[in-house]
């Protein structure tokens, strides 16, 4: 809803979401970067009407591909000692631990998660129905593994940080 009252509201010409996210690609650590090639929103289920997981029913609608000329600006950020990946980010409306991922392994076995958050896939949604570029960036705070960063709080800084190196590139390059 925000983010329909943003576009409606200031017309931007794109949206550029940041936060923190959960890993579900083992290769990423903490303080790890994943920039939305796309995102999916896992926990929208409708597969006993014969709809695939995390299609919007009726609709062509399962998939928001993230804009490519942010990605393009954004990739070329550099974070000391971290990675920066494109992948797919997946949302839902629940925090995900460890106790929950073994019953979940289709996070990652059929929809292909590289992170997992609880905004980007509905922003990704209404920039899509609204035709506006957007990009979701994430910071990793935990692998979804029960050990979280120990102290959230103490850990914002660096999620800022990033955030802020990704958004200066693409406000750079436009």
């Amino acid at each position: 809803m925000v983010c329909e009252k943003l576009i409606d509201e200031f017309n931007p010409s794109a949206m550029i979401c940041t936060g923190v996210a959960g890993a579900l690609n083992r290769k990423l650590d903490i303080g790890d970067v994943v920039l939305s090639a796309d995102c999916m929103q896992h926990d929208v289920d409708v597969q006993a009407l014969g709809f695939m997981r995390g299609a919007l029913p009726y609709t062509e609608y399962r998939i928001f591909k993230a804009d490519e000329k942010l990605l393009k600006l954004a990739r070329r950020t550099k974070i000391r000692g971290k990675k920066i990946i494109e992948g797919r980010i997946l949302t839902g409306d629940q925090f995900i631990t460890s106790r929950e991922i073994n019953d979940l392994k289709y996070l990652i076995e059929e929809m292909k998660g590289d992170a997992i958050e609880m905004e980007g896939g509905s922003i990704a949604q209404v920039c899509t129905l609204n035709k506006l570029p957007f990009l979701i960036v994430r910071t990793v705070s935990d692998k979804a593994d029960g050990k979280a960063v120990e102290d959230f709080n103490k850990f914002l800084p660096i999620v800022a940080k990033n955030s802020y190196s990704v958004v200066k590139n693409i406000l750079a390059g436009l």
